[in-house]
């Protein structure tokens, strides 16, 4: 294809997409598809995102309200985000219900059945494609998007919503209005012109060599030394959570980023969703534990068949750990990957207080009290250790603590260390909870205070990296150097 147009919600499939296009553009040496995402206006976070100009996400707060229910999010996939925005060279569009309607009836009087998420695309294209309209004119201008072009759309669900989609396909079409959809550049630009199809057959032609077709067809055994397998890293993190698994990829980056082209990395890590309650209280954190031998099995299933083990195994929540015990917890993930090496939060915590000598602790925390009443005893249970400053967002659920930012958790790290100077002093900040996204402020409060600051998520790298043998990023500040 010339073109793609992709629909996107938080933008996990479109990535999936450009990043395959983007690989076999590389490998053939032909032109990379202009590609084009388009979302439901009510909840079009990457327009949003790529109207700010400085490639930072977007959040689109309010009413999702849309019949293109699949696309209503509001928010970017952290892990999606930076491919869209490298890569969608032909911009960023939103689109009215009616037009989604309009590509289900397009694409029904084809034969094919489509929902409203899987019309989306089919609608934008023949918007575009409205001659006497000067904002799609110039999006045709930006993207090279002509009659002659060949646009992949991928339709991406069925009738979802049988009376609605029954309804749709027979009603008439919808004629173009005025602000029917919008659109905001691409955050790179596109390498235009396009090559032609012509071209293309030339370069493939070159590739496999003139007249040598029967060859071409014909597959062949290439030959490859295997690699020493990477090091697999299991986290369990709960659905709630948005904080831990970035930091995690973060701060482990040094094992998980290959040190130079064409190698394999250190380690891989998988990642497995707990379902998770909306609040977070003592009750409903021990309601997780029903969940984790089936959640920690699918993490690399099949590794028996494959000679593999998961190496380390962590359960990403200081609070769960807390509520269930760390002895249930073990033995439920044990249950499920009976040779791997086990790292919690809260055991990861209790070792990283010892190895940085912490006596007086200061503690922030985004819980609310019953939570925090855990958190007190197990400090209490920690040797040595005295907490002589407390301080809390008393956020009830991960949806409140994920939006607390690094500059609030900062600020507050601050206060608590001066309210600990009146209790003779604190020698150490812990910021308790995987979801409080705190390792981009670590090093700065540690040069700002004199003191180690001690996060849930650099505890857990920090002692995931030991256990490998492997290094942890700069983020963890003073515990870096402690590791492995």
């Amino acid at each position: 294809p010339t073109h793609l147009i992709l629909q996107a919600g938080v933008g996990s499939m479109a990535a999936a997409c450009i990043s395959y296009f983007a690989e076999r553009a590389h490998v053939l040496d032909v032109p990379t598809p202009i590609t084009i995402i388009v979302e439901p206006r009510n909840a079009a976070c990457m327009h949003a995102s790529a109207l700010r100009r400085d490639g930072l996400a977007a959040t689109v707060e309010g009413d999702l309200e849309t019949m293109i229910a699949g696309l209503a999010c509001g928010v970017p996939s952290d892990l999606a985000w930076p491919v869209i925005k490298k890569h969608a060279t032909g911009g960023f569009c939103w689109i009215t219900d009616e037009l989604a309607f309009n590509g289900m009836r397009r694409l029904h009087a084809a034969g094919v059945e489509s929902g409203e998420c899987g019309g989306a695309a089919v609608g934008l294209l023949e918007r575009l494609m409205v001659a006497d309209c000067p904002l799609a004119a110039e999006v045709r201008r930006r993207t090279g998007l002509s009659a002659t072009s060949r646009v992949m759309v991928i339709n991406t669900e069925g009738a979802t919503e049988p009376a609605n989609h029954a309804l749709q396909c027979s009603s008439a079409h919808v004629p173009p209005a005025k602000g029917d959809f919008g659109y905001a550049p691409p955050l790179v630009e596109a390498h235009l012109p396009i090559h032609s199809e012509a071209q293309l057959e030339v370069v493939c032609e070159a590739k496999v060599g003139k007249g040598r077709e029967d060859e071409a067809a014909t597959w062949v055994v290439v030959p490859h030394t295997p690699a020493v397998s990477p090091l697999l890293i299991g986290l369990l993190v709960l659905s709630t959570d948005y904080g831990m698994e970035a930091e995690i990829r973060q701060l482990l980056k040094p094992a998980l980023v290959p040190s130079s082209f064409g190698e394999l990395p250190q380690a891989v890590c998988s990642v497995a969703r707990l379902p998770a309650a909306e609040t977070i209280e003592p009750s409903t954190l021990a309601a997780i534990s029903k969940d984790i031998v089936q959640v920690a099995t699918s993490i690399f299933p099949y590794e028996t068949k494959a000679k593999q083990q998961v190496d380390v195994l962590i359960f990403g929540c200081t609070s769960a750990s807390l509520a269930i015990g760390e002895a249930r917890v073990e033995q439920l993930l044990r249950q499920a990957k009976p040779t791997s090496q086990i790292v919690q939060v809260s055991s990861s915590v209790r070792t990283a207080l010892g190895a940085l000598g912490a006596t007086r602790l200061a503690v922030l925390t985004p819980y609310v009290a019953a939570v925090n009443a855990t958190v007190d005893t197990f400090l209490a249970s920690v040797p040595g250790v005295r907490v002589v400053a407390r301080g809390s967002f008393g956020c009830p659920g991960d949806h409140e603590t994920n939006r607390v930012t690094p500059a609030d958790i900062a600020r507050a790290a601050v206060s608590l260390a001066r309210r600990g100077k009146v209790y003779g002093g604190c020698d150490c900040i812990f910021i308790s909870c995987t979801g409080l996204m705190a390792a981009s402020v670590v090093q700065s409060l540690e040069a700002q205070l004199g003191i180690p600051v001690l996060t849930s998520n650099t505890a857990t790298a920090w002692s995931v990296a030991r256990a490998l043998g492997v290094s942890c990023a700069d983020e963890c500040g003073r515990l870096a150097s402690l590791a492995p």
